[in-house]
């Protein structure tokens, strides 16, 4: 926002240079952007507005940055006629107008702009209009209230504040036409609508160079529908800018006075008023604690500067209980009281005192340890990660009847659903992988896919969750994606030590059991979905209990200092033989060397008849020194003796 550097200094006549101004504002108040010339570019914070929007706000700031005396140029207007009747007031919408003001002025010719108040209008971005318009501005400048003023001549019976009537039409002060709603505020005569309250003035009851008598208006509105109007008509003014960031009614009173000052100074002669202010808004009385300040701060200050400070920025204090002026809006608590005082101090300024905190030992989530350990070991199987909704519909949950909750489980249903096909909390992951797996078969002739989540179900009158991973294999190729998949879900649960489990087929699903309990399921599927001529197998596992129940601790390992060596390995082998079982016999023919072995290609041709052709990534590492060729070399023809011994295998 704009300020001119010129009615700061009429208004603080000791504030010192715009320069210095910049930099002290920036260490105890608002950060000013740039300084050019005679305007101050300053960003203001949204709950600023009220006090700080204006001239008198930012003097009162500067002058209590600097310790310099500042006293606000708005005398309260006493005698003030009214009941005449020139002018009457009904306000219809009264929470959406919050209090009204209006005065009737006699003038017997528009008062004269002077130059330096063209100035500063200049200064803020303002264009000089002319005389009773560039005081309704200026005025808005200098109090942070804006005024409308209507030519009271043309005004047919009383004012009225009201909603808009449906295609209600107006024509603005600059000329443009705009279509109101019946959510938009309006002030209106008894004939028409005369302004689109809080952001523009109508151009029928505009003031001109003939005008004689005028009606001001001074008024404060709901900042919410003031936003809303502005943003549907998409008109953005000074007014609407000020309206919209919550000003207090207590501006349009101080701003009528002000403007009423300056009018009656140029000439103009003040006949009635009337005013709609139903419901007055009042300080607030917040409590300081001196001590509570300085623990919470780090800070030792005096009471006398604390009073010092606050009487500045325009509160009341006895010692005790400070008195906050209803134009700042923002200040409501001790913390608000606390952060202003240390602005004051100045951020910069005081001591750093490290927090004095009780050192726990570091907690490990062992969730997120053994999530990690099978993210990598998957993507490192070919798997990518896939993430689905937690909320489902009731006939995708039904889908889910192998979950790992009992019978007597029901679904989790949501209280307010974004949708119909959204209103039930997961069960299972395997409806959601399918249905992953078959959107991706239009644009792949293969795809594994892995999630980590939680499920949800109801039982009695409580809700219990899993954490599941979810693992699903497609493809077209006439691949038994059942065996592939069973050999990731048996190298996930030897990877964190787990040896005693088998699988089991019941009513033809092959379940993953650890004595009598199942820890996992998988299912095979064929044509499913519109993915025809796919297979696919998808399978779970409840990570809640093997996670419980996982012999494997984690350690800190250091980054190997030595090279990787890395062979491939392409075989032919009987169909029967397990994936996993291959990984583990060449895993272990050197434990210190061989430092991890993959997967990384699987083929099916009628050629081989019922044998399957593989290819085995092998990565040899040692701790000590840099293996050579000959090292390598020795180990494969081991590896490859030891799988012709126990798998009958042929190397191509």
């Amino acid at each position: 926002m704009k300020f001119s550097y010129s009615l700061i200094k009429k208004l603080l006549p000791k504030a010192p240079a715009s320069r210095r101004i910049m930099e002290k504002m920036n260490l105890h108040a608002f950060e000013v952007e740039s300084v050019e010339g005679d305007t101050l570019e300053i960003k203001l914070p949204a709950n600023r507005y009220s006090d700080a929007s204006s001239h008198i706000g930012i003097a009162r700031e500067v002058g209590a940055i600097f310790g310099l005396p500042f006293k606000s140029p708005v005398r309260s207007i006493i005698n003030v006629p009214s009941g005449k009747r020139l002018v009457n007031v009904e306000v219809k919408e009264k929470q959406a107008c919050l209090r009204y003001i209006a005065r009737y002025f006699e003038i017997d010719k528009l008062p004269v702009t002077p130059d330096w108040m063209k100035k500063s209008l200049k200064s803020c971005g303002v264009q000089s209009i002319n005389g009773v318009v560039d005081l309704m501005n200026y005025v808005m400048l200098e109090v942070g209230q804006p005024l409308h003023a209507f030519d009271a001549d043309k005004l047919v019976g009383k004012i009225i504040v009201r909603k808009a009537k449906p295609e209600e039409r107006i024509t603005t002060l600059d000329g443009k036409d705009f279509i109101l709603s019946r959510n938009d505020l309006v002030i209106a005569d008894e004939s028409r609508a005369l302004a689109i309250a809080g952001i523009k003035g109508g151009k029928h009851a505009g003031v001109e160079k003939t005008t004689k008598k005028i009606v001001v208006e001074a008024a404060s509105f709901d900042y919410v529908g003031i936003f809303k109007t502005s943003r549907f008509l998409k008109l953005q003014t000074d007014a609407s800018l000020r309206f919209a960031h919550n000003l207090s009614p207590e501006l349009a009173g101080l701003a009528m006075d002000r403007v009423t000052e300056l009018l009656v100074k140029a000439g103009a002669k003040l006949k009635d008023s009337a005013e709609s202010y139903p419901v007055k808004a009042k300080g607030t009385t917040v409590y300081f604690d001196l001590k509570k300040f300085e623990k919470l701060t780090g800070e030792t200050i005096d009471m006398g500067k604390v009073k010092k400070y606050f009487e500045a920025l325009g509160f009341g204090f006895d010692g005790k209980k400070v008195q906050v002026p209803a134009w700042r809006s923002d200040v409501f608590e001790f913390e608000d009281l606390a952060e202003e005082l240390s602005r004051m101090v100045g951020f910069g300024g005081m001591k750093s005192i490290p927090p004095m905190v009780s050192i726990k030992p570091t907690f490990e989530d062992e969730d997120f340890l053994f999530s990690s350990k099978f993210r990598h070991l998957l993507s490192r199987m070919g798997f990518d990660e896939v993430l689905t909704s937690s909320f489902v519909g009731d006939e995708l949950n039904k889908i889910s009847d192998q979950s790992f909750f009992g019978a007597d489980f029901r679904n989790v249903e949501v209280l307010n659903p974004i949708a119909e096909d959204r209103k039930c909390m997961r069960r299972g992951l395997t409806p959601l992988l399918a249905s992953v797996i078959e959107q991706n078969s239009r644009f792949f002739n293969e795809a594994k896919i892995f999630e980590i989540g939680k499920v949800f179900a109801w039982q009695g009158k409580s809700a219990e969750e899993k954490l599941v991973l979810g693992l699903a294999v497609g493809g077209k190729k006439k691949s038994d994606s059942a065996l592939l998949l069973k050999g990731a879900m048996d190298e996930i649960l030897r990877s964190v030590g787990l040896t005693d489990f088998i699988f089991e087929e019941i009513s033809g699903h092959l379940y993953i059991k650890i004595g009598n309990r199942a820890i996992g399921f998988l299912r095979d599927f064929e044509n499913f979905g519109k993915a025809k001529g796919w297979t696919l197998a998808v399978g779970e596992l409840d990570l809640s209990h093997i996670i419980e129940i996982a012999e494997e601790e984690f350690a800190y390992k250091p980054i190997p200092k030595y090279p990787a060596v890395m062979r491939d390995i392409s075989l032919v082998v009987d169909g029967s033989v397990r994936i996993g079982d291959i990984v583990e016999e060449i895993s272990l023919i050197n434990e210190k060397l061989v430092a991890d072995v993959d997967l990384v290609d699987e083929y099916w041709d009628e050629k081989f008849g019922s044998k399957q052709s593989l290819t085995f990534r092998v990565v040899f590492q040692a701790d000590n020194h840099t293996l050579t060729d000959e090292e390598v070399n020795v180990e494969m023809e081991r590896i490859v003796g030891m799988l012709k011994d126990k798998f009958q295998i042929e190397i191509r």
